[in-house]
């Protein structure tokens, strides 16, 4: 009877063995489902997300992709040895981006050809982000988390800004903001005059602050230099 029962068991581990190690044989012959590149949004803000890319000799921008918070979406399906480049706009007016110049439609689902003159085609420049994926990654994904206001959307009319000029900066207050432009409308503190001034124009307190010990180092070094021209002329 032992001998019987011992049989049995031997038998029955070798099937055991036998199907552990065919399931094994299935895993490794079954490739894994290739992602391509993906964005994944691990911020606090459903995104609309833009990429670019250079293909088929042609720089091209692809957009929007909405991504959910805490979701990832596939962007482009061969990723390897690629240059992306990404720009994400949140819908609590975050924004995510970089240095590269690339062209979107500002409301619209787009694909454009080309990264020049994109105002006279209707678009809109703004600046990627770039990410670089190796070319033995045929799989890649990027995370966008925390995220920064655009400047425009951080001003509200009432707010006291300074102004810059070339000489010193004005304090000045928004009475009137054009996203559609990127300008806002100030006041003069001091002459009570209006006029419309670029969002790139506009301060803080401590910005300005910076600027005038920056006039003041060149004063101060030209000053120097005129007393002793012999130290500056080297």
């Amino acid at each position: 009877m032992k001998g019987l029962e011992y049989k049995y068991s031997a038998r029955l581990m070798t099937q055991v063995v036998g199907c552990l190690l065919l399931l094994a044989s299935f895993a490794v012959a079954t490739p894994a489902v290739a992602k391509g590149f993906e964005v994944c949004n691990k911020s606090n803000e459903k995104l609309s997300v833009a990429i670019g890319f250079f293909e088929s000799s042609s720089w091209k921008t692809k957009g929007w992709y909405g991504i959910e918070r805490n979701s990832c979406k596939t962007l482009h399906n061969q990723p390897a040895g690629k240059t992306f480049y990404v720009y994400a706009e949140g819908n609590r007016s975050s924004i995510w981006s970089g240095k590269y110049n690339l062209c979107i439609h500002p409301r619209n689902a787009f694909e454009i050809n080309g990264f020049k003159n994109c105002a006279s085609r209707g678009y809109k420049k703004v600046q990627f982000n770039q990410v670089e994926v190796a070319a033995q990654y045929s799989s890649y994904s990027y995370s966008l988390t925390g995220g920064k206001r655009s400047k425009i959307d951080s001003l509200d009319i009432g707010d006291g800004v300074y102004v810059q000029g070339v000489f010193s900066d004005e304090l000045s207050y928004i009475v009137r903001i054009d996203h559609a432009s990127n300008q806002v409308k100030v006041r003069s503190a001091t002459k009570g005059t209006t006029r419309w001034v670029a969002v790139s124009q506009i301060l803080s307190e401590a910005e300005s602050t910076v600027n005038d010990l920056g006039r003041t180092a060149i004063v101060i070094g030209g000053l120097y230099c005129m007393f002793n021209p012999n130290e500056c002329s080297n």
